[in-house]
């Protein structure tokens, strides 16, 4: 078990070096694009791949693509590994990879995802469930949320902006999974 890990991880690690050899091919596409794909795994740190490139060293384009890989690959579950929700990637990205991660890119892309991204489900403190369906990138903890009622159809459902509701609040955020 452990070979045929080992086997699929360096399997794994040759994928940007054999996309960017076959987008090289193709007759449209932009040459300075294919460092974004050669590079999309490599970390600020040094510790990615292929080529344990450092922070000036990896295109600002690939640096950027990495956080947004990063994020989908959390939400988005693969075999055995559970998807996180929106806000626990952005989370997790900001504890556990900002050393792989560009720093200053990382602050833009979660100042504009907000602390709730969109997709967020939210238990609000006057008892509703809800999605987040935009934020206030001025302030990030008071997005807009769709509130989930039973009896009212998905397209008549409420919208809250939560910069005009002061008293409401954030309490929780819900996994979709654990939903019923």
């Amino acid at each position: 078990a452990t070979a045929m890990r080992y086997a699929v991880q360096k399997n794994y690690q040759m994928h940007p070096l054999l996309g960017a050899k076959l987008v090289k091919n193709f007759p449209n596409f932009p040459p300075q694009a294919i460092h974004i794909v050669l590079q999309h795994h490599e970390a600020v740190n040094g510790k990615g791949f292929p080529s344990k490139l450092a922070a000036d060293k990896i295109s600002p384009l690939a640096k950027i693509v990495s956080i947004a890989d990063s994020y989908d690959t959390l939400c988005n579950a693969k075999e055995g590994r559970q998807a996180l929700t929106p806000h626990e990637a952005l989370k997790h990205m900001f504890a556990r990879q900002r050393q792989q991660l560009d720093h200053r890119f990382l602050g833009v892309f979660i100042k504009h995802m907000g602390v709730y991204p969109p997709g967020t489900i939210v238990q609000l403190s006057n008892g509703m469930t809800g999605m987040v369906v935009s934020i206030n990138p001025q302030k990030s903890t008071r997005p807009s949320i769709q509130v989930y009622h039973s009896e009212i159809p998905k397209k008549e459902a409420l919208i809250i902006d939560m910069t005009i509701e002061p008293d409401l609040e954030i309490i929780a955020t819900l996994r979709p999974d654990k939903l019923s």
